[in-house]
Formats: structure tokens, sequence, C-alpha cells
């Protein structure tokens, strides 16, 4: 089995949980490849490119008669198909949405954001995959006790992603968010940790803040990486909505869940502040212009995540007997197991 490591970290997420439940039920264990990620670069030029395996260099498979390639991200596909054409009696599952057609693979694996027809080779998932568990998420809590403190089940943990499509993260969103957490949590502590995508304008806007004592403010790259912590140990969560891999992990731990809205994502006609650029703008008349397969609509994650009691918009109120309680589960990763099973992909 093999692993072709993405250059993002939600999509490495996923390929990880993939893998390593296909190692803990198949008794074998996985190697991984890093590409270079040279070509194709991930802009227009690079996405007509994604119909052919110009510019792939195939990475070493190692020794074996069959191989399951496990990858996702645009960088990865003409190199996951390079690998797949070195191994014609193996499988190769790829994760999120491909520019070749669905027979290229034995099985993608996607979302409803990006609409991807129907067909035999391809599941779609409410949520991307996750490997939650409770004893992860307790070892986890354990390991980053000092740092967040004896707060269990009772803080709000806002986790932070960046700009994605028509939406943007700027001053204004980061202030409003910071409004909404204070108005959800009351005087519950705040803790909140940025990604590698989060701009800086918003980091500026978090730093400048004035964080009590028992708040958290743990930007990306500043220190230890306290996000498993932190879905481990909070009452409740706020995502940033622009990241579905943070929602659906967020979801997945059962607790109390609120989407912070970056600008028009629970609707039109909100009134919310919210912040343009350029690619923002740019991506709005993609949407509505361009064809259906160069967008994705993130809405269309929200309305699942919305049909139960479990998620809401922020600045929802939660409950008071609802912090802190829920139970860590992984739907979309076995009904992927499932379906693996189904197509003989793991035989």
């Amino acid at each position: 089995m093999v692993g072709l490591e993405s250059h993002r970290a939600g999509e490495n997420g996923q390929i990880r949980a993939l893998v390593e439940a296909l190692e803990a039920r198949l008794s074998v264990a996985a190697q991984w490849l890093s590409p270079a990620w040279k070509q194709p670069k991930a802009d227009l030029l690079g996405f007509l490119r994604q119909v052919s395996l110009e510019g792939a260099s195939p990475l070493p498979l190692p020794p074996a008669q069959r191989h399951l390639i496990v990858s996702a991200g645009l960088r990865n596909e003409p190199i996951a198909r390079a690998l797949a054409q070195a191994s014609p009696q193996g499988h190769t599952v790829f994760l999120g949405r491909t520019w070749a057609p669905a027979d290229a693979f034995s099985l993608t694996v996607t979302t409803p954001q990006y609409r991807v027809p129907p067909h035999p080779r391809v599941l779609e998932n409410a949520l991307t995959l996750h490997g939650l568990t409770e004893a992860n998420l307790a070892a986890a809590a354990q390991e980053h006790d000092a740092l967040l403190g004896p707060a269990t089940g009772q803080a709000l943990a806002i986790l932070v992603g960046g700009a994605s499509g028509p939406y943007a993260l700027g001053p204004r969103a980061a202030q409003r968010l910071l409004d909404e957490a204070q108005a959800i949590a009351g005087r519950r502590p705040l803790w909140l940790t940025t990604s590698p995508r989060t701009p800086k304008a918003a980091v500026a806007v978090f730093a400048a803040h004035s964080w009590r004592s028992e708040d958290r403010f743990l930007p990306f790259g500043a220190g230890p990486n306290p996000y498993r912590a932190m879905l481990a140990k909070a009452g409740a969560l706020l995502v940033t909505g622009d990241s579905i891999a943070m929602l659906s992990e967020a979801a997945g731990t059962g607790k109390p869940l609120r989407i912070f809205d970056l600008g028009a994502m629970e609707g039109p006609g909100s009134g919310r502040p919210r912040d343009h650029t350029l690619s923002s703008l740019a991506y709005v008349a993609l949407f509505h212009l361009g064809p259906r397969r160069l967008s994705r609509d993130l809405r269309c994650v929200y309305q699942g995540l919305l049909a139960g009691p479990q998620v809401r918009f922020s600045p929802n109120a939660i409950a008071p007997a609802a912090w802190g309680r829920g139970t860590a589960s992984a739907p979309q990763l076995a009904n992927t197991l499932a379906r693996l099973a189904e197509l003989d992909l793991t035989a």
C-alpha cells in the first residue's frame, strides 16, 4: 500500500486517515511517497493539463506484485495516474475531485461541494475523511494538557482557515469572528488557532485582541500544533466555513459546532460585514459564468451539516447543557472502507 502525500495539510489528513484504517484492516504497513510538486502548477494552465500525463514524472514504487495507491490534490493527480500505469494490476483511490474521467481511477471519493456526476467508480460522502476516535482524542488531550490547561469541556475552540473561492478572510471578518466567538462563549475560555492559509492581516487582528489569562491564542507555526488537542478538550467548536476538512473533523467530535460565515455562506442578504479581494471577486465571476467543473460550491456541504441539531451558523447560541457533550465518530471513513470492500479493491 502506498500513500502519495499532498502539499495541503487538510488533504494529507484525509489520506492518512484512510491509509491508517487500511493498514489496520489489511495488517500491512504503508509506504509513503512525497512528490516535489514542480508540475503541474495550481493555476489555469495546470488545470488544463490534468487530463493528460504531461509533466508528471513518475516516482519509484516500492517492490510489490500489486499496489493500492491513495492520494488527493490537484498537483498529485497526474502523478497518481502515472503510478497507476506503473502498477497495472493494482488500484488507485483518489480523494476529492479529478480532472481526468472517473474511469482513470479505481475509486474517487468526493464530497458535495465538487458536484461530481454520479458514476460507478465515484463515492460521494457528506464530509471529508478523518480518523477521529475517542482514544486518539484522549491521547491528544493528554499530550497538550499543559498548553491548554484544565478547562476540559468548557472552552470554545476557534479553528481558523483562510480564503477560499469567493470567500475572503481579512480584518473585518477576523474582528467579526472574535465578536461572535465572545457572544457564543460568554465567560467561557476562548482557544484560537490559525492554519497555514490564514492571511497575515487576519492574524494581526487576532494578535491585537485582548486575550484573558484563561484564553489561548496559538497561531500556526508559533509552537506545538494544538489542533487535535483543541478538538479533544473543547466544549464546543467554531470553525471558519472555508475549510470542509476542519468542519468534517469538528463535526466528527460530536460536540456542538458553529460555522463562521465569511460572507453569504448562509445565504444572500445576511448583512454580515465581509472582506473582498481581487481573487474572491474573480471567483464569483468564474462561478456564475465559467464551466461548473472549474468551481465548487461549499454551500452544498452546509446543507447536509445543518440537517441535524449539532451544527448551526454562528452566532447561534449553544445550550449550556450541550457544552462538552459528544462522542467521536468517523462515518465517512466507515462508508469508504465498505465501498472499497464492495469493489474488491482491498483483496
